[in-house]
């Protein structure tokens, strides 16, 4: 079975996203606004800014910038409008505290986050410069050296502080999904067995990868189980979903680290 190389393009989903941030006009002040990630997941917040290359959404206080292949969709609540004044419900009068019973001060509050360690940030100040390079298409071999290279700086950065085995654990993931890219892109190049690439037990977890192949099979008529078929839609398709889970496991490696365990 052989193919020739379909020249790139932005896909549908992509240009879908790039259409609805495009058309915002109401207010970016909204009272609670959703965006729901390309995983499932939900942020409600406040949306501050929307441009083709990522949304802005305050979350309890904080900016937290989320990149547009993450968005799967964006809904707007209006400030609900005010109703008519509600009568005050007649004060009780308090009722009596047993005698012998403590009074409580105060309530238990969640613990704040944290800043990041010094140590994860460059590491996924590392990572981020990944991201920025694979934007546009490499080649394979190009690809894979900057993959190592930035395995190399995420390495010595994680050395310099306290090892926490959930940020490694993400950040790894987010270095394998680039690693595999890299991988399938030359096996492709290469013109080697498309059926050779296989989705790993991490790649599996990128969910946007699999519906993208499963989508593009079944536009083409071609069946998405033929490991060759897959190997083909994820060499040739699969580097937008594969940054976009990247992404994911970068967010949630600072998610790791700003929590206090």
């Amino acid at each position: 079975m052989s193919f020739s190389r379909p020249p790139r393009f932005p896909t549908r989903r992509f240009l879908a996203i790039l259409a609805i941030l495009g058309s915002l006009t109401v207010p970016l002040g909204a009272h609670a606004d959703v965006i729901e990630l390309t995983n499932g997941e939900r942020i409600v917040g406040k949306i501050k800014d929307a441009t083709p290359t990522g949304v802005v959404i305050q979350v309890r206080g904080k900016d937290v910038r989320i990149p547009q292949a993450r968005v799967r969709s964006i809904a707007f609540e209006a400030e609900p409008a005010p109703g008519p004044a509600a009568k005050a419900p007649a004060a009780k009068a308090p009722a009596a505290r047993p005698q012998g019973r403590p009074l409580a001060l105060a309530t238990a509050r969640p613990p704040a986050e944290r800043p990041v360690p010094a140590h994860v940030a460059a590491a996924l100040s590392a990572l981020a410069g990944l991201q920025d390079a694979t934007v546009n298409a490499l080649p394979a071999g190009d690809y894979t050296a900057r993959v190592e290279e930035t395995r190399r700086q995420v390495e010595h950065a994680l050395a310099e502080g306290p090892d926490d085995a959930h940020v490694r654990t993400a950040i790894a993931a987010a270095l394998h999904y680039h690693a595999f890219a890299a991988y399938a892109e030359g096996v492709y190049e290469a013109r080697g067995d498309l059926g050779a690439i296989q989705h790993d037990a991490v790649v599996a977890q990128c969910i946007p990868l699999s519906e993208r192949v499963t989508h593009d099979a079944e536009q083409l008529k071609l069946n998405p189980q033929d490991p060759t078929v897959v190997g083909l839609l994820s060499a040739t398709e699969g580097a937008t979903p594969l940054r976009a889970c990247a992404a994911q496991k970068m967010a949630e490696a600072e998610s790791f680290a700003r929590t206090p365990r």
